[in-house]
């Protein structure tokens, strides 16, 4: 499988959890939102970590949102989603956009010492395949293989 095809002025950004908006980004994930992936992480066993991900885009359509959602099981027993990368939308489609996001954000999680520790073991297809996540930690953990 090749990288989706991107323009030369494409810029993605990673977000994380406590990003002040620098667009009109809405407050929660829309239901309109596109299902990208899920996807688990285990580093041992009383340690793991699960992430479901969406794609919208912002209030005046202009940039693409990769929102990042995990399981409160400590508080609400919910879902709660946040803004985790964006990008402008313009003459991007969906898929690539998501692709590159979601490289972004493993790539920058990766670099600030945080969990993903390895490749992903549990893969739910979306908007994105099986093959697509492969190749994105291949290029997040080149020294890993699944």
């Amino acid at each position: 499988m090749k990288l989706p095809e991107k323009p030369n002025d494409f810029n993605c950004e990673y977000v994380g959890i406590n990003w002040t908006p620098t667009i009109d980004c809405p407050k929660e994930r829309p239901r309109s939102a596109k299902f990208v992936v899920y996807v688990d992480w285990s580093w041992s066993p009383a340690h793991s970590r699960g992430g479901d991900y969406y794609l919208s885009t912002n209030k005046s359509r202009t940039h693409w949102i990769l929102w990042n959602g995990n399981f409160d099981d400590w508080d609400s027993n919910k879902w709660i989603f946040y803004p985790y990368a964006i990008c402008p939308r313009k003459g991007i489609p969906a898929k690539t956009a998501a692709f590159y996001l979601v490289l972004e954000a493993w790539k920058n999680e990766m670099g600030e010492g945080e969990e993903l520790y390895n490749k992903p073991f549990n893969i739910q297809e979306g908007l994105l395949s099986e093959d697509d996540l492969d190749l994105i930690a291949d290029l997040v953990w080149p020294e890993t293989k699944i």
